[in-house]
């Protein structure tokens, strides 16, 4: 069988194996177990030792895998139609309680991967030969799709999808990205999943996760847009400067100035607040200096950012909050500023940088025994300290969103932890079909 991961990391499935077992008072019927730090709640046919999946909130199980194995909430979309389940039409997973208890995330046997056609007889033959492996992440099995993040369709005018628009687009244009050059930000992982990454003696920072749209702005080396003597020029053999330095702003996953159009619009948003962030970064950064950074607040036109997190911004006005730097030489080479070195060049140009809560080596940050379950220990102190809050940052009472851990090391390593808090606060939002203009850019084509 082959398990593949081709959507975002972190909303796929994880074979696990149940070690702990919650008995909950009053329910007969369900139990809880801790998964990934996570309260998930299961059936009380689950025993210690069982292995099955695990998917976390807001991914989106495929129709095929809920179908057959009868849970949706409509009968008649499930495979046995005198069978009803608690998913609903968007196949989403939520974060919700049950009769007062905490559940965030799904579980269910191994067998329902089994009953799926298309790959019952590679699965037969598979388990037959071999077990499994333990922490095996997949969204696709034989090339079939079991789960994917949930995105909320987009009600406004984003990426063109008519004919028209796409059209429009098909015109002369110049692509002055050099893709050696510039870096999206990682997809960072949970880290929960990843404990085991992370050691007693490593130098570690600790931030507030900052609940806006991710933004990035650049002043790197480009392709330079030659003219017609330059062309001449170049093919009768003389040496021809290729490469200038200009700026490049950026969404999430959608550089808004890669190309150059002959008189054509490069975006399709109201308004470019990414642009926006890069024109007030540009007296502060430097040749060959890409910053990372979270824009939160307001549009111009008074909507907000994401939700009610106002982050403590007057309506119409944003905040960005800094939360990584690198310096990328011609060659490709990218040097990664430490957090503190982040933090330190913030303050002395007057700029923000997301909060910093802990810089040092891990083991400091608690009096823990580190011989003896440590990781599992400091993911417990970890929660215990810094989640489940409200965000003293925003005037609005939301959840805080979390914090971020970062590996301090020559290679960027990160890690989120979120809290259930925000998570229920995020599943009503989408609850209400509220539109996440982060989400919204990873579907953009332009």
């Amino acid at each position: 069988m082959k398990f593949e991961i081709k959507g975002n990391k972190n909303y796929v499935g994880s074979i696990i194996q149940i070690n702990n077992l919650i008995q909950l008072e009053g329910c007969d019927n369900i139990q809880s177990s801790i998964i990934f730090g996570c309260s998930v709640i299961i059936s009380k046919d689950v025993k210690i030792g069982d292995v099955g999946i695990y998917f976390p909130t807001e991914t989106a199980l495929s129709n095929n895998f809920l179908s057959i194995n009868n849970l949706y909430r409509d009968k008649e979309l499930n495979l046995d139609k005198n069978k009803s389940g608690f998913f609903e039409k968007n196949r989403r997973i939520r974060a919700m309680k049950l009769r007062g208890f905490k559940s965030d995330g799904f579980f269910m046997p191994m067998h329902s991967l089994a009953s799926i056609p298309d790959i019952k007889n590679n699965f037969e033959k598979y388990v037959a030969s071999a077990s499994i492996p333990i922490g095996t992440d997949f969204d696709h099995i034989d090339g079939q799709m079991i789960c994917e993040k949930y995105i909320i369709k987009s009600k406004t005018q984003g990426a063109p999808n008519s004919k028209k628009d796409k059209k429009s687009l098909k015109v002369k244009r110049f692509n002055k990205l050099r893709d050696d050059i510039f870096r999206f930000h990682i997809d960072t992982a949970q880290l929960a999943k990843n404990m085991l990454m992370i050691n007693p003696d490593d130098i570690i920072s600790i931030t507030e996760k900052v609940h806006g749209t991710s933004a990035i702005a650049s002043y790197i080396l480009c392709n330079r847009k030659l003219t017609w003597k330059d062309k001449l020029a170049k093919l009768l053999g003389a040496k021809v400067n290729e490469f200038e330095y200009d700026y490049i702003w950026s969404s999430r996953r959608v550089i808004k100035n890669q190309y150059l159009y002959e008189d054509k619009l490069t975006h399709f948003y109201s308004e470019d607040i990414w642009k926006t962030g890069m024109d007030e970064l540009k007296p502060f950064i430097q040749k060959d200096m890409t910053i990372y950074y979270e824009i939160v607040g307001y549009l111009s036109e008074g909507k907000m950012i994401q939700g009610q997190f106002d982050y403590g911004c007057q309506v119409g006005k944003h905040e960005k909050y800094v939360y990584r730097i690198t310096t990328t030489n011609e060659s490709g080479v990218a040097f990664e500023w430490s957090m503190k070195q982040v933090q330190d060049w913030c303050k002395q140009n007057g700029l923000k940088a997301v909060p910093l809560h802990y810089y040092g080596y891990a083991k400091d940050l608690f009096n823990l025994d580190t011989e003896n379950h440590w990781h599992e220990n400091f993911l417990s102190k970890l929660q215990e300290k810094y989640l489940e809050k409200k965000c003293t940052m925003c005037r609005n009472s939301v959840p805080a969103e979390g914090v971020c851990l970062r590996k301090e090391s020559l290679d960027i390593e990160v890690w989120k932890l979120k809290s259930f808090l925000f998570r229920a606060h995020e599943t009503k939002e989408m609850d209400s079909g509220n539109e996440n203009i982060e989400d919204s850019q990873e579907i953009d084509t332009v």
